[in-house]
């Protein structure tokens, strides 16, 4: 159970923010710019690539992403996000090895390097707060290492932005939604959107042990830029207010697919 619980956990965020869709592009975007608050001195403007990196059902190792991005004054920037669905520190990782994954990241343009850590545990005994923050300065790039442990946060007041995605992630799998959460998915466009990715079903049967994704080769680019086209294409017609079947017809995405793109319109015109 508790194997089945953690690939659900890890499925559900990759579901919201890693599918290769411009609204999982959209909502993750928000995320890391509500996490990296404090540490940009201007949210990122476009995520340009995502790399799975990671096995999303594994006792062994966490899920992990590889991101490249742009602020808003064009700043190259090299994001890591991990996600921790049990206590892998304390029982399968010694103090070095961590300190030596906590470093380890690729070089990308002299960018500043973010690796962020998200925690379904508690790790840091000393502290009651749920997100932190350190620094690594070197004379090419400063990196920033961000934990955030889920189990510390209990607001049931959600303010800041990362204070809403929290509580959104918390409560996503919970059979009674809390009023604030159906305020949030009514009120906000990019929880409404969340809230609609999330309900497609993360299916564990058959599944293999270990899922590790490989770098793209030159014909899943294309596919993905083809989809990336239909997805501007599909857009386009759906402001036109043209009838779902026409632009299927035209674009051959699926209907759950302009849904998704529907959603997402709130969020372009901000």
């Amino acid at each position: 159970m508790q194997d089945e619980r953690q690939y659900l956990f890890l499925k559900q965020i990759e579901l919201l923010f890693f599918k290769r869709t411009k609204a999982s592009q959209l909502l993750l975007r928000s995320f890391l710019n509500a996490i990296l608050s404090q540490s940009l001195k201007v949210p990122i403007k476009q995520i340009e690539n995502a790399q799975g990196e990671g096995s999303y059902y594994s006792l062994a190792q966490p899920s992990s992403w590889l991101l490249t991005a742009v602020t808003e004054t064009d700043k190259p920037l090299v994001i890591r996000v991990q996600i921790h669905d049990h206590d892998y520190f304390q029982k399968k990782t010694s103090k070095l090895q961590i300190s030596h994954r906590l470093n380890q990241i690729e070089t990308h343009r002299q960018a500043d390097r973010y690796t962020i850590h998200i925690l379904n545990f508690n790790l840091l005994q000393e502290s009651d707060h749920y997100h932190h923050c350190f620094q690594t300065p070197s004379i090419e790039y400063t990196q920033h290492i961000h934990y955030i442990e889920l189990l510390k946060f209990t607001s049931q007041t959600p303010e800041t932005a990362l204070e809403k995605w929290l509580y959104f992630i918390c409560h996503l799998k919970t059979k009674e939604k809390p009023q604030l959460f159906v305020k949030l998915v009514n009120n906000d466009p990019y929880f409404k959107l969340a809230n609609h990715l999330s309900r497609q079903p993360a299916t564990t049967a058959n599944r293999p042990a270990i899922v590790k994704e490989d770098p793209l080769n030159i014909f899943e680019w294309q596919y993905f830029g083809e989809k990336q086209e239909k997805e501007r294409i599909a857009l386009k017609m759906i402001r036109s207010g043209l009838p779902y079947q026409q632009i299927i017809d035209y674009t051959e995405l699926t209907i759950e697919e302009l849904d998704e793109l529907a959603l997402t319109i709130p969020m372009i015109d901000l």
